[in-house]
C-alpha cells in the first residue's frame, strides 16, 4: 500500500498480560504508526513499521477477547470504520499495457475512488483516494517490441471500509506494428515518421482484488523489567542497537527515563510495550 493507495483499513492484533475494555490512539509519523492507549487500567504503547503509508493521525478501533487484542486502523483520508456509506463509485485513469516475452500484458493503473458518507453528527462528507492498479493479462497474441493501445472499463466494483476493493475489469487492446513513412519536401525525402500499423485487437475480463501483504510470523521476544512505581502512561520510545529508552508518565505527575538493554540491532516491525503491576514487560517480533 502506498502512500496514496490504502485500499483497506490496517489489521493488528498482539497477546495482552491483561483483559478489560481497550482505548488506544494512533499516529503515523517517519514511518512507523505509533498507537498508545489503555486496557482497562493497564497503559500499552505499540509501535509498528508501516513505509510507505500516509502520515496523520489514524482512526482506530480496538477489541479484547482472551488476553488478544485486535486493533483495526483506518487512514487519515478515508471514511472511518462504522461509518454510513451512503455511495461509492470508483473510475479508471491513466492506464498503460506493455506487452511481455512471457505471452503476458503487464497492465497499470489508477483507481480513483469516491465514497459518501455520514459521519457521527449525521453529517453528509465525501471523500475520495486514490489506488494503484497491476494486473499481470495472459495474452499469447501480444508480442514484445509491438505498440499496445489500451481502453481500461470498470464493469463492477464492491468496496467496504472494513474489506478490500474488488473490481470487474474490461481491458480492450490495440496491437500495432511499429512502421514509418517518408516525410518528402518536393521530391527529396526530408525525414521519416511514427506511423505503427494495426494488426489486431483483443479483448478481455478479469477480476482484480486488491492484495494485501500480512507480516511474516516472526518469533516474539519477551524483555520483563522490575519497575514498582506507579506509572499513567507510555509517552515516548526511542529503540536504538542494544538498548531501549522508555520515557515514563508516573501517577501524579513527573517523568522518568528508563534505559533497557535489548538484544535487537535493528527495530523489530512490531514492538509493545506494558505497564504491568510491580514491572514493564515488551513483546517485539
Amino acid at each position: 500500500r502506498k502512500a496514496h493507495g490504502e485500499g483497506r483499513p490496517l489489521q493488528d492484533s498482539f497477546l495482552a498480560p491483561t483483559t478489560g475494555p481497550v482505548t488506544a490512539t494512533a499516529h503515523l509519523a517517519n514511518a512507523r504508526l505509533t498507537i498508545q492507549g489503555r486496557i482497562g487500567e493497564t497503559p500499552f504503547l505499540r509501535q509498528l513499521a508501516t513505509p510507505g503509508l500516509q502520515p496523520g493521525r489514524w482512526s482506530v478501533q480496538a477489541t479484547s477477547e482472551q488476553n488478544q487484542v485486535r486493533l483495526t486502523l483506518g487512514p487519515p483520508d478515508r471514511p472511518p470504520l462504522g461509518a454510513r456509506i451512503l455511495s461509492f463509485r470508483g473510475q479508471i485513469e491513466q492506464p498503460t499495457a506493455q506487452p511481455l516475452a512471457t505471452g503476458h500484458v503487464a497492465l497499470t493503473a489508477i483507481l480513483a475512488m469516491e465514497a459518501e458518507w455520514l459521519d457521527n453528527q449525521g453529517r453528509r462528507r465525501v471523500t475520495d483516494w486514490q489506488i494503484e492498479l497491476k494486473h499481470l493479462l495472459h495474452v499469447p497474441e501480444a508480442t514484445p517490441g509491438e505498440l499496445l493501445g489500451i481502453n481500461l472499463g470498470l464493469q463492477e466494483l464492491t468496496w467496504a471500509p472494513d474489506r478490500p476493493i474488488w473490481a470487474l475489469l474490461r481491458a480492450e487492446l490495440a496491437h500495432y506494428r511499429p512502421s514509418f513513412l517518408p516525410v518528402s519536401s518536393g521530391r527529396a525525402v526530408t525525414g521519416w515518421a511514427p506511423a505503427p500499423v494495426l494488426t489486431g485487437h483483443t479483448v478481455a475480463d478479469f477480476a482484480w482484488t486488491e492484495p494485501d501483504h500480512p507480516r511474516s510470523a516472526a518469533q516474539v521476544q519477551l524483555i520483563e523489567i522490575p519497575f514498582d512505581r506507579p506509572l499513567a502512561r507510555l509517552i515516548a520510545l526511542d529503540l536504538r542497537p542494544g538498548a531501549l529508552d522508555l520515557l515514563l508518565g508516573l501517577k501524579g505527575g513527573g517523568l522518568h527515563l528508563l534505559t533497557v538493554p535489548s538484544s535487537w540491532r535493528s527495530p523489530p516491525l512490531t514492538l509493545t510495550v506494558f505497564a504491568r503491576h510491580g514491572s514493564i514487560q515488551l513483546q517485539g517480533q
